[in-house]
C-alpha cells in the first residue's frame, strides 16, 4: 500500500476551531431551543396536537378514498373521524384556557 494512503493523502484534513463570543453565544441559543424543543415534545399541549393532526389526517384520507371507491363504510367512519377532531379541538382549547 502507499504510503500516503489510498488517495494519495497523508491524513485527514483538520478543522481549525476558533473560540470566540459569536460562536459560544450561537452554541448557547442552540441549546436554549434544543431545552425549550426537549420540554416542548414532553407536553400535554404537543400530544394534543400530534392526535389532532392524525386524527385529521386519517379523517381526510376515509372520505377522499370513500368517495372515489363509493363505499359508504369509508365514509361512514370519516365522519366519525371528524366528530373524534372535533373532540381533540375541544380538549386542545381546554388545554389552553387552563
Amino acid at each position: 500500500m502507499n504510503p500516503e494512503g489510498v488517495h494519495g493523502h497523508s491524513r485527514a484534513p483538520q478543522l481549525n476551531v476558533y473560540r470566540c463570543e459569536s460562536v459560544s453565544v450561537a452554541v448557547l441559543k442552540v441549546a436554549v431551543v434544543e431545552h425549550t424543543m426537549a420540554k416542548w415534545h414532553k407536553t400535554k399541549t404537543c400530544r394534543m396536537v400530534t392526535m389532532l393532526f392524525l386524527t385529521f389526517s386519517f379523517f381526510l384520507a376515509e372520505i377522499v378514498f370513500g368517495y372515489v371507491t363509493n363505499s359508504l363504510a369509508l365514509i361512514g367512519d370519516s365522519y366519525h373521524m371528524l366528530s373524534d377532531v372535533i373532540a381533540l379541538i375541544v380538549g386542545f382549547a381546554s388545554l389552553r384556557v387552563h
